[in-house]
């Protein structure tokens, strides 16, 4: 019976799973984990048709790449929303100044209200004998 994990012999290091046993290279090193984070990797490699180092070196990379991309994806979004603030008060501004204009142009008083509102000129009517007074 075959244990997996990591059989070293001087001079040759070997990874031994069930049933198999992949020679080290110069430019490979061991690494441990949990029997049952191995047997995950495991079903996973057979499944695939891969090795188990080939599956544990994807996930390791997927993981890398994806905490990469979510750290620019956060970049990204801390930019679009300062830019969307910056265009929300361009919005604002521009909509006050067509309410000025739109309040110039009907002869209303383009200085707004507390509430943002342009304010309207109180209309002077005629009232009983000739005394006009404002509406």
């Amino acid at each position: 019976m075959v244990i997996p994990g990591i059989l070293v012999v001087p001079g040759i290091t070997m990874v031994v799973g069930e049933g198999e046993a992949v020679p080290s290279s110069p430019n490979r090193r061991a690494v441990e984990v949990p029997t049952a984070v191995y047997e995950q990797l495991q079903a996973e490699a057979k499944r695939d048709g891969r090795t188990v180092a080939q599956v544990a070196v994807d996930l390791m990379t997927d993981g890398r790449d994806s905490r990469q991309w979510l750290s620019e994806i956060r970049d990204e979004l801390h930019e679009n929303r300062i830019e969307a603030e910056r265009m929300r008060r361009q919005v604002g501004e521009l909509a006050a100044l067509v309410r000025g204009q739109a309040a110039a142009h009907h002869g209303e008083s383009s200085t707004p209200t507390p509430g943002g509102e342009a304010t309207r000129p109180r209309r002077r009517t005629a009232g009983p004998a000739g005394n006009s007074f404002s509406k």
